[in-house]
């Protein structure tokens, strides 16, 4: 059981967004599904949608979701980073360059760099999770990785940038070690969704603004992909 969580009003202002998104989401989970498991992905149960900030509550399989889960991770400590630089670093280094138009340009090659690392961090933790399922074996899905990978993490990063993933269904461990690492997976994923939520609070509207611009899925975008 996996939890998408919306909070951001662009997604949960209208009926029309709303329905693109899961529709996004829906092509992304099955395109993920093939890239890591040879058996076809079954149709996405949904199991309900609460309200508050939207929570639509789906059923995947296990092992999707725990790789999903890790997927998400990424952005998020890569996300994180960003924003840790932008709410605190960024401004004391720039003014203390003292109008250093070099040392100037540089930073913000720097920021530029980081904002694009958000998604290209996810891009290539779902090609090395592709190539660890061919090493093992699986006759997965390996035609056009490098375009489907771009598009699993395009939806994953403008996911992240305002809402959440919750991992419901606990794993069953085998062992204590098992144990200890399920454990550990959903753990983490709450302390850099907090930690994420946290620092993004602490930037001001131009700078929420520029993340939205960069990474929000336009609807011609999704129409050529459609097509």
């Amino acid at each position: 059981m996996v939890s998408l969580v919306f909070k951001d009003l662009k997604t949960t202002g209208s009926l029309l967004e709303f329905s693109r998104v899961l529709n996004r989401w829906n092509r992304t989970l099955l395109i993920y599904h093939t890239l890591l498991k040879p058996e076809p992905p079954k149709e996405i149960a949904l199991e309900e949608i609460q309200n508050g900030s939207i929570d639509v509550i789906f059923n995947i399989d296990f092992d999707i979701a725990i790789d999903l889960t890790e997927l998400i991770k990424t952005g998020l400590k890569v996300y994180g980073a960003y924003l840790l630089y932008k709410s605190e670093k960024a401004r004391e280094i720039i003014d203390s360059y003292m109008g250093n138009k070099k040392l100037i340009k540089m930073e913000q090659e720097r920021e530029t760099l980081m904002l694009d690392n958000i998604k290209d961090s996810i891009k290539e933790k779902t090609i090395e999770q592709h190539k660890e399922k061919l090493n093992q074996g699986l006759k997965i899905d390996n035609v056009d990785i490098d375009k489907k990978a771009d598009e699993i993490s395009s939806v994953l990063t403008d996911h992240i940038k305002g809402n959440e993933l919750k991992l419901l269904t606990p794993p069953i461990p085998k062992n204590e070690k098992d144990e200890e690492n399920e454990k550990d997976i959903s753990t983490e994923l709450r302390k850099e969704t907090s930690i994420v939520r946290e620092r993004f609070k602490k930037l001001n509207t131009k700078e929420k603004q520029l993340l939205l611009d960069k990474y929000t899925i336009k609807d011609e975008e999704e129409d050529k992909k459609g097509k």
